[in-house]
């Protein structure tokens, strides 16, 4: 009877530290698994990991995967980012390389310099256009300021439409050279002003000048074929008319002799005012004398 009651505490002493063994094993087992899996994970459900996840592998993912974020560290990778082998994200330098097209549907906001080594064609909207606060340079030759609007450049300007401005055209240096079509030659609506001494009437056509009119080659009045270097044509029987500025002086004519000497011919005092009546005997109509006019 004690015998068997020793035997009995005996069963139960090993029992104790058996079922303690095992709980160990166990609870080892549970949490070795739970941090070591040697073989892939497969799950019909949602995979949640609360902690950090280390991927030493490619990861592929075959429909949309929707990355969440903290608010302040966004998505965060510290190695490249590629696209289908197409576009690149440099984790270094955060470049971004692309052989597609980029396409943005919303505003771009560039804080650095644009570069562009093919053609550009900007789209833009039907009341802004293409719209740029600060100066636009052009090879650095050319320049629209963006606080005035004016255009500067180190070339030629070259237009080939109608060119329409509303203000003045200031022209300070170089010989300017103005192409015509064979109808129209160069048209001017207003008044044409040269220095504001020579004037051309638009309304009128007349000419006005405050100096000297100088001609180096032939001059035509009443005609466009003067035969001589001065000459006029006219139906009227007055031809030519000398006058002189000066109130009671009278007109002269001036010419040079071939001995280099200038005559001057004009109307005297003593000639009679009118030729009506006839001329008189005796009455000198001109002189003709060496001299100059003035």
């Amino acid at each position: 009877m004690n015998k068997s009651i020793v035997m009995g505490k005996k069963q139960q002493y090993f029992a104790v530290v058996l079922s303690v063994i095992l709980s160990f094993l166990v609870v080892w087992a549970v949490a070795f698994g739970a941090s070591t899996i040697s073989g892939n994970i497969s799950t019909g459900g949602t995979l949640t990991v609360t902690g950090a996840s280390t991927l030493s592998s490619t990861l592929n993912v075959t429909g949309l995967a929707t990355l969440g974020f903290a608010s302040s560290t966004s998505i965060s990778l510290t190695q490249n980012l590629m696209v289908n082998g197409m576009a690149t994200t440099t984790g270094s330098t955060g470049n971004i390389a692309t052989e597609g097209t980029l396409t943005v549907g919303g505003a771009s906001t560039l804080t650095g310099a644009v570069g562009i080594t093919g053609l550009t064609t900007l789209i833009n909207a039907t009341t802004t256009r293409v719209s740029i606060s600060q100066n636009l340079m052009v090879n650095g030759m050319a320049t629209t300021t963006g606080s005035t609007g004016n255009i500067a450049t180190e070339g030629t300007l070259t237009v080939a439409g109608a060119t329409t401005l509303s203000s003045t055209l200031g022209v300070t240096s170089g010989l300017t050279t103005l192409s015509f079509a064979s109808t129209t030659s160069i048209s001017l609506t207003q008044n044409l002003m040269v220095n504001k001494m020579a004037t051309t009437t638009g309304s009128t056509g007349n000419i006005a000048t405050e100096g000297t009119i100088i001609s180096v080659g032939k001059n035509g009045v009443g005609t466009t074929t003067p035969a001589t270097e001065y000459s006029a044509d006219s139906t009227a029987t007055t031809t030519v008319a000398l006058y002189s500025s000066t109130s009671a002086v009278g007109g002269c004519l001036q010419m040079e002799g071939s001995n280099g000497t200038p005559y001057r011919m004009y109307v005297g005092r003593a000639d009679i005012a009118t030729t009506s009546t006839g001329r008189p005997a005796g009455t000198i109509i001109a002189y003709w004398e060496a001299g100059s006019c003035k």
